[in-house]
Order: C-alpha cells, then sequence, then structure tokens
C-alpha cells in the first residue's frame, strides 16, 4: 500500500508466533466474516425435533476424524438423552484418505441412519452455509500441534452463526469461539459435554449467540478495511515525524524579535492530525507538532 509492505497474520496467537520467529512486527488481520444477513436462509435453522452435531471439512486425522466412530457409539448407548444426529461430512482431503481414514468410513457406514449422515461429496458454498445453519454444534476435536495457532475457517463460519464449538484445549477454534467453546480432551470428555449440553442447550445456545454477536461487530468488511487504513495512516504519520526531527532547517532558527529558540529536541512531543482520508494525509505529508513553547509548528508555515 503506497509502496510499503505490511506484515500480516489471520490471527493474533499466529501473529504472535511469526513475530517471534521472524523477529519482524507481524500485526493481525483477520479475514472478514460472510455478509450473513444478505444469505438467503436463517443462521439459526437447527431443528427443535434433535439436536444436530455437525463435522465440516475433510476427512483428516489431524482435526479428531478417527474419534468419531467410538464418540458416536457411546452417544448412541445412553440411555435417557433426547435424539441426537451427527452429520458428518467425510470427502478426502487433496492426497486422497489415509488407511485410518478409510477404516472411519467405513464404520461410520455400518451405523443406523438416523443417527449417522454421511456427506462424502463436496459441498456447494449455499449447501455448506445450509447444513451449518441446520446444526445445533461443530465438532472441532483438532490436534493441539496442529492447531495451536494455525486458523480455521470453519471455527470463524461456526462462531458467525452463532454456534456451539466443542474443541480440544490450546487450539485456535477454542480461543476464537471463547465462551462458546466446550473444551474436551478424549473422548470419555466428549460423550459427557454432549450429554450435559443436550439437556441443557438454553444455557449453552445463549453464550454461543453472545459470541456470535461480538465476532460479527468486530470483524465485518468495513472494520477489515477500516483496519488496514489505520495501520497505513499510522505506519506513515510516524515516518513524516522521523524526517522531520531529522530536517533541522524546518525548524525556525529565530523569533521574530531575533533571538534564538531553546530547543531540546528530546522534550518534543507531538501531536497527530488526523485527515478526512488517507489520500490527503499522505500527499500532503503534513503532520503538526508541538515544541516545548507550546505553539504549533507546521512545514512550509511560520510559527503561529
Amino acid at each position: 500500500l503506497d509502496k510499503k509492505l505490511y506484515l500480516y497474520a489471520e490471527n493474533s496467537l499466529l501473529a504472535r508466533d511469526l513475530t517471534d520467529e521472524w523477529g519482524v512486527d507481524v500485526k493481525t488481520l483477520e479475514i472478514p466474516i460472510p455478509h450473513i444477513n444478505n444469505m438467503n436462509f436463517n443462521v439459526n435453522d437447527a431443528s427443535d425435533d434433535v439436536f444436530t452435531i455437525i463435522y465440516l471439512g475433510a476427512a483428516r486425522e489431524e482435526k479428531g476424524f478417527l474419534l468419531l466412530p467410538e464418540i458416536i457409539k457411546i452417544i448412541s448407548q445412553k440411555k435417557n438423552l433426547p435424539r441426537v444426529k451427527f452429520v458428518i461430512q467425510c470427502t478426502p482431503q487433496i492426497v486422497g484418505y489415509t488407511k485410518k481414514i478409510i477404516d472411519a468410513v467405513n464404520i461410520l457406514r455400518e451405523m443406523p441412519n438416523d443417527i449417522v449422515e454421511l456427506i462424502d461429496v463436496p459441498l456447494s458454498m449455499s449447501e455448506y452455509y445450509s447444513r451449518l445453519a441446520k446444526s445445533d454444534m461443530v465438532l472441532m476435536l483438532y490436534d493441539k500441534n496442529s492447531y495451536r495457532v494455525r486458523g480455521s475457517g470453519i471455527a470463524a463460519e461456526a462462531v458467525a452463526f452463532g454456534k456451539l464449538i466443542l474443541a480440544t484445549p490450546d487450539t485456535y477454534p477454542a480461543w476464537l469461539a471463547g465462551e462458546a467453546a466446550v473444551l474436551v480432551n478424549d473422548v470419555e470428555e466428549v460423550a459427557d459435554a454432549i450429554s450435559e449440553i443436550v439437556i441443557n442447550q438454553a444455557s449453552y445456545t445463549e453464550k454461543a449467540v453472545i459470541r456470535m454477536d461480538e465476532y460479527i461487530e468486530s470483524n465485518s468488511p468495513e472494520n477489515y478495511i477500516k483496519h488496514i487504513l489505520n495501520d497505513h495512516l499510522t505506519s506513515s504519520s510516524e515516518e513524516v515525524i522521523s524526517e522531520k526531527l531529522d530536517e533541522k532547517d524546518m525548524l525556525p532558527n529565530k523569533k521574530e524579535d531575533g533571538s534564538s529558540y531553546n530547543i531540546d529536541n528530546s522534550s518534543l512531543s507531538f501531536e497527530l492530525k488526523y485527515f478526512d482520508n488517507i489520500e490527503s494525509c499522505v500527499s500532503s505529508r503534513h503532520v503538526p507538532y508541538l515544541i516545548k513553547t507550546g505553539k504549533m509548528y507546521s512545514p512550509g508555515s511560520s510559527a503561529n
């Protein structure tokens, strides 16, 4: 932007990690969420008759896919539990299925259709969002080593749709969802958490809706652009201030009565002037500042 290179990461966890790794300042710039209000369906389109838990994306070991058969088996054997259905997307990743994934998919195919629905074809964007809207909770049992700072579009969209997330601690989905996340470490904890959530759904859903409102407000496309422009404005202003400190002839050497100013550069304080748009700031390079006398001096003008 304006011949400057800015380094951004998609979340603050990754930004801090890259800053430490590279030794340069990497800022955070989260990807804007979809225009949910413009979609032709309700983001909360879940059925009242069944609690729907969904796994979205490719069938991958690091996303906890291998845990699904055992989790579903335990839940299906629980007594006096309201109806729970698992919707599992099991499309292969780019490199195809691993042997373990094939075995897990085959086990899932043998389970009753009223408990497990498999999606083995890629979803269009509208189909994907519709499936997410019809769910109550998203399974994100991601590997801690793989997803400690690695972002997830599914997690962002789940939060933006007001969905609960069942997540592994110390992972990006858990961090992003905040109070809308229920943290679990193993299959038994997953099964217990699902049972608790299904029975006390209202209180958990309320947390997810609160997190949704927060996230939508802070990650709008408008705020995305403002973030970029504000970073550029700050960077450009700091650069101009630095240049002016190096240009000794920019400060007046004499007062109107002929006497000299007693200026100590270390005591200079600066006042940043904000402009209506970024272009006026950059093109004018007009960054007024105050000297210790309290009088304003602007480049190209006399002291006043």
